[in-house]
Parts: C-alpha cells; sequence; structure tokens
C-alpha cells in the first residue's frame, strides 16, 4: 500500500491537470470519494476537475457545497484535457462513459478500487478489495501524504463509507470500517445530519410513489 500510494503522491507533484471521474451515474461512495480527492488535490496548488457522465441524485447535492462535480454534458468538457487522471471504483475504462473522449493520448491514468472484478488497467493501479469502501482507500491515501482532513473532507468520506456499508450493516462493515467513521466523526463528520440528507430527506414526488406502491401491494 505504502508504495504505491507513493508512487500517486509523486504523480501528483508532477502533474498540472487532473480530472476526477467515476462510473456512469455515480453513487455515494464515488460522489464522497471524488469531492474529498479534489480538496486534497486543490490544496496542492493543481488545476483539477470532477466529470462523470450522469447526474448527482439530489440527496448527495449536500456534500457538494461549490457544485463542483460536472456532467459529461457539458460543451466545456469536451474541449479540455488533463495530464493526471484519477478513475475511482471502475473494473475498466468503458465504465465511465463519454468521460472516455477526456483522456488524451500521454495522459497518467491511476486506477483506485476495492471491486474484486478491476482489471488492473492504467498506469498506476490500487485495488484493495479488503476495503468496505473507495472512501476507506481516499481516506488511507489523503492521510498517507500528510493532509489535513476538514470537517468539508470528513463528511464527504463519511458519506462514502456510510452509504457502501449498508449505514453499517453489510458484511463489509469490519473493524477498520468502524475506526475510520470513528475518525471522521472526531474530525467533524456529524452522522445524524449526514443520516438525515441521505436516507430520510425524501421528496414529495418520492412519496406519493412509495405510498402508491403500498396501497396497491399483493403478496402472494
Amino acid at each position: 500500500m505504502k508504495e504505491k500510494f507513493n508512487q500517486i503522491i509523486e504523480s501528483v507533484k508532477t502533474a498540472r491537470r487532473m480530472l476526477i471521474t467515476s462510473h456512469l451515474d455515480p453513487d455515494g461512495d464515488s460522489i464522497g470519494s471524488q469531492l474529498a480527492l479534489k480538496g486534497w488535490l486543490m490544496d496542492s496548488a493543481k488545476e483539477v476537475r470532477i466529470i462523470n457522465q450522469g447526474k448527482i441524485p439530489s440527496k448527495y447535492l449536500f456534500l457538494d457545497e461549490e457544485k463542483a462535480i460536472e456532467d459529461f454534458d457539458s460543451a466545456k468538457a469536451i474541449d479540455w484535457s488533463a495530464d493526471l487522471i484519477f478513475v475511482l471504483e471502475c473494473p475498466n475504462l468503458e465504465r465511465i462513459g463519454e468521460v472516455k473522449k477526456l483522456l488524451k493520448e500521454g495522459a497518467k491514468v491511476i486506477n483506485l478500487d476495492h471491486h474484486p472484478d478491476n482489471s488492473f488497467f492504467g498506469d498506476i493501479s490500487y485495488v484493495d478489495t479488503q476495503a468496505c469502501a473507495l472512501g476507506e482507500i481516499i481516506y488511507e491515501l489523503l492521510t498517507s501524504a500528510g493532509y489535513h482532513l476538514d470537517k468539508r473532507i470528513a463528511t464527504q468520506l463519511y458519506a462514502a463509507i456510510l452509504t457502501d456499508t449498508g449505514r453499517f450493516r453489510f458484511s463489509n462493515t469490519t473493524p477498520e470500517a468502524l475506526r475510520i467513521g470513528a475518525e471522521l466523526i472526531a474530525l467533524g463528520a456529524n452522522p445524524r445530519e449526514i443520516n438525515n440528507q441521505i436516507y430520510y430527506n425524501n421528496s414529495n414526488a418520492s412519496l406519493k410513489l412509495l405510498g402508491f406502491l403500498l396501497l396497491n401491494l399483493e403478496t402472494f
């Protein structure tokens, strides 16, 4: 782990423009991890953009207060390129969809994932199948770089781990996941607020849909 993280940290030092992307229609782990990673890179005085194919679900908008995450369906995205590209939790480059058009020849690709079906593409691949979420890997990377996690980044990483462990209920909830979660709370992440935003902040439309489904439920 240390050797791979050192390679990534050195790559960041020599790069100027960076792209962060993830799979089509990003989820909570992807969104929280991308934003936390961007925080570190921006504080390293780099030009950084997050571009995905697919909009952020409304329940995760609170994580992106600066509206940093862009949808690929944007004219300005097509005419931009980076010399270092982070691809997060994708088994292969096909999973990033149309964003693949932004991967120019000569750009270094860093592949970070925790899923066992990863094909180990890219110039640097770090795949930890024991990690509960990508958020755990990003946490370890940032702390290895000596980066101070503020409340905003702690919140983003807590949301990433929370959603991929099913609110710490799934079998991937390890002692390490709980240790990191506790550390993120100590850094300012508020479990109640994060849970309320993601799981209990329902729109009228979604509540009406749920009501319709329950009223028309049949058992066999």
